[in-house]
């Protein structure tokens, strides 16, 4: 009996160290994941730059997009895609490639509520962000975000 006991006990104690070891492993995973940059800041020689989000920095962010769309000729995007700077020219930030966006500039013709027509700046097969347009301005500005 006092084999048995000693044998449960000892049992115990190193599935209890293994499952202690395996969270705080866990634990340090997601302190990393939690503690990493959301965006990484790329300066390119045209002045502008190019901002690639972490997966967690999209999701923190409410990352949404959408295509540009061509109709009847006019170059429409949604509205919310259009930011305006302190000089009151009009950018978008189109995805250049998976999570990484750049400013270009756009000449807007009109705006009709929720659409945009551009006269000139983006492409037709173009991914423009429409939701966290505010946050890769402020990665590219170099605002701090929440902490």
């Amino acid at each position: 009996m006092f084999v048995r006991r000693l044998f449960v006990s000892l049992l115990a104690v190193v599935l209890g160290a293994g499952l202690l070891s395996a969270c705080q492993r866990a634990g340090t995973t997601e302190s990393a994941a939690a503690n990493a940059e959301p965006a990484h800041i790329t300066h390119l020689s045209n002045g502008h730059s190019r901002v690639t989000l972490s997966p967690l920095g999209a999701r923190r962010i409410g990352l949404e997009t959408a295509q540009v769309q061509v109709v009847g000729g006019m170059t429409q995007v949604p509205t919310d895609a259009v930011f305006y700077r302190e000089d009151g020219s009009t950018w978008v930030y189109v995805r250049t490639a998976r999570l990484t966006f750049e400013r270009f500039r756009i000449a807007v013709a009109r705006v009709s509520g929720t659409t945009t027509y551009v006269t000139s700046g983006l492409a037709a097969d173009s991914v423009v962000a429409t939701v966290g347009v505010a946050e890769l301005r402020g990665a590219e500005d170099g605002i701090p975000g929440e902490q």
